[in-house]
């Protein structure tokens, strides 16, 4: 089925399925492994995310190369959520529902009080994501397992005293992802991933080490 609702996966082994133009809304996901797959206009609202593995995904145009389409993924929530191996594009956003609107502060409350209890939420510290992945709503950073020599994080309250717009340019992607952080409630840290491939791969690294120089970026 492409499109499902409220829906249960337990136990689920795929390896090398295409998923064109699908859904899930309201899904709890438990002790799932995609491996070799790939995604195609493909969605996620308000999942429940525990014990999942995700190695090598691509986010192509089934069929063949060229077109990226990004894997959104809406709200919900991620507890041992293991992302490795090559990856396409990722952007995480709040609900839905939110978006043009004001946040709702009872969920916001609820996602808070979910992660107060989570060790941690995902691990990238082995993904090679082909584009910068965006986690604008995604689990805080401290609870994100990273490569500490590529990956960093960043705290919103060090953000919001510091100025970092300052840096222009030399900050590159950056400069997005920060006005995110400072912008919205949620979450309270992020983490910054370079891509691996690209022309602004480079770029994206130094912007990272300038972060880090200054005193921005741990």
């Amino acid at each position: 089925m492409r499109h499902v609702t409220g829906g249960t996966y337990r136990h689920v082994r795929l390896t090398r399925v295409n998923f064109d133009n699908c859904s899930a809304t309201g899904c709890s996901f438990n002790d799932v492994e995609l491996s070799e797959c790939r995604l195609w206009s493909c969605t996620l609202r308000d999942p429940v995310l525990e014990d999942v593995v995700v190695d090598n995904m691509r986010t192509t145009i089934i069929g063949g190369p060229g077109k990226r389409e990004p894997f959104f993924v809406f709200g919900g929530t991620a507890r041992h959520v293991v992302l490795r191996g090559r990856l396409g594009s990722l952007i995480w956003n709040p609900p839905y529902e939110w978006l043009g609107k004001e946040w709702k502060t009872d969920l916001l409350d609820h996602i808070k009080a979910f992660y107060s209890t989570v060790d941690w939420a995902i691990d990238v510290s082995e993904a090679r994501f082909q584009s910068v992945p965006a986690f604008r709503f995604g689990p805080p950073g401290d609870l994100i397992r990273r490569d500490p020599a590529t990956q960093a994080l960043v705290k919103r309250a060090r953000a919001l005293t510091f100025d970092w717009k300052a840096l222009g340019r030399r900050i590159g992607v950056w400069r997005v992802v920060l006005e995110d952080l400072v912008t919205f409630p949620w979450p309270e840290s992020i983490v910054l991933i370079p891509a691996i491939l690209g022309s602004r791969h480079r770029e994206e690294i130094e912007g990272i080490e300038l972060l880090r120089s200054v005193g921005l970026a741990e």
